[in-house]
């Protein structure tokens, strides 16, 4: 008797272009299919990677939300106890009546306000979140039924809420969840907080994470040790494998001499990235680094900090050496065309980013923070510096800018590591083996 696939449901809240979404469209097609029937589940877009992953053979089903991320907004109180009263009597009022009410009778006002209206508002809030919670979670776990689905996956923090909630309602008891960054987001967060550590984390089978760093968070966090899972990011090696002619007609592209001594950066324009760190490391050097040089930053401008770094380029004087490449399609191509990769992080998981700078050869200067220690062991496959040291940046860049031959030792051990713990098939290797230890313990 040929015993039935495992059904493996994966959920997302969209494959948008990010390190988790794209490292899922990596694994996923890769898995056995004669062991495994695995497909993704969205529920706020389908995102631009969708069709990437349909013509991998892998089907991308989705469910509409009222907005993208308008529950996990809606879901943290202290982002609206200050302001979501005044919001309301703003949109009902005239501002001569507003400025009456603030001015000639504030205490009444305000009164009011922290007495009533605030907690009505509240109670209000979480009475609507119900029909919104019911637009996700129902026809999921109706999705579930009808795919007789044997495993639920869930990829970051709200799908781990809208995932377990669903699969709890189905009877499905094989849940497994993916962090894949440490858990800062809980601070700002406070629904997650609670919701993780006071229930969700009570039904999960499998905790994976993507670093140590990450997984010694979940255990803080209450998860038992037996029930962790360790599953590094892997990457294509061989797409990023040095080349002279690649190298050459890249910088051909860029403008870029063959001389010019070019830093990268690789990663969407999020604060905590630290692009605004590097930016200024590299201003504090800008007249002691070898002429001609450049820094390219790669990455997509998701929380509106683009115009930040342009202003900081601008007052720097840095136009002619810093450019803002905006989204790439073509990282290997960058990557060939640089010298040194920079990844300054203020907080990270494992970053895909530096294990592609790796095979592509290239010194890495990384902070220490997440999972980045280990990718990059301070003093033999790169430089670490801590998270916000600026004058540190600075000297580890300065350092490798003016060592040719350190730049090439480190960057040839960096293409063997790579090969030997970071490529795909160590990955899908180990998603695999995921999968099968819930089929054997079934």
């Amino acid at each position: 008797m040929i015993a039935r696939r495992r059904r493996v449901m994966v959920v997302i809240g969209s494959l948008d272009v990010g390190g988790a979404e794209m490292d899922l469209v990596r694994n996923l097609p890769a898995i056995d299919r004669e062991k495994f029937h695995v497909l993704v589940y969205t529920f706020t877009a389908p995102g631009t990677l969708a069709s990437v992953m349909e013509a991998a053979g892998i089907a991308v089903h989705h469910t509409v939300t009222r907005r993208p991320g308008a529950v996990a907004e809606r879901l943290e109180p202290d982002a609206a106890s200050e302001s979501g009263s005044e919001a309301a009597i703003a949109k009902f009022f005239s501002p001569f009546t507003r400025n009456f009410l603030y001015r000639a009778i504030s205490p009444l006002a305000h009164g009011f306000l922290s007495r009533v209206a605030k907690p009505v508002w509240k109670i209000w809030n979480r009475l609507a979140l119900l029909k919104e919670f019911a637009k996700v979670i129902m026809p999921m776990a109706r999705f579930m039924r009808e795919q007789r689905i044997d495993v639920i996956h869930c990829i970051l923090p709200n799908a781990y809420f809208y995932g377990t909630i669903a699969a709890l309602l189905t009877g499905r008891t094989d849940i497994v969840m993916s962090r894949l960054s440490l858990n800062l987001y809980q601070k700002t967060m406070p629904f997650y907080f609670t919701a993780e550590r006071t229930f969700l984390h009570r039904f999960v089978k499998i905790a994976v994470g993507n670093a140590k760093a990450v997984l010694g968070e979940l255990v803080e966090e209450g998860i038992p040790e037996s029930k962790l899972f360790l599953l590094y990011n892997g990457i294509e090696v061989d797409r990023y494998r040095p080349s002279i002619s690649r190298r050459l007609r890249t910088r051909e592209q860029l403008r870029l001499g063959s001389d010019t001594l070019v830093f990268t950066a690789v990663g969407n324009l999020h604060p905590y990235k630290g692009h605004a760190d590097l930016i200024s490391a590299v201003s504090r050097i800008a007249g002691d680094l070898p002429r001609p040089w450049r820094l390219l930053i790669a990455g997509s401008d998701r929380a509106g900090h683009e115009r930040v770094l342009r202003r900081m380029i601008d007052e720097l004087n840095l136009q002619h050496f810093v450019t803002l490449l905006g989204h790439r399609d073509d990282i290997p191509e960058i990557l060939a065309a640089a010298d040194i990769h920079a990844m300054p992080s203020h907080e990270e998981g494992l970053p895909n980013s530096i294990i592609e700078a790796m095979a592509s050869g290239l010194p890495i200067v990384g902070s220490r923070v997440g999972g980045i220690p280990e990718l990059v062991i301070d003093g033999e496959n790169g430089i670490l510096v801590g998270p916000h040291d600026i004058e540190g940046l600075s000297g580890a860049l300065l350092t490798l800018a003016h060592d040719a031959d350190l730049r090439l030792r480190i960057g040839q051990a960096n293409i063997a590591r790579v090969r030997m713990h970071f490529s795909l098939e160590k990955s899908v290797s180990r998603y695999e083996e995921l999968y099968g230890s819930l089929t054997r313990a079934r």
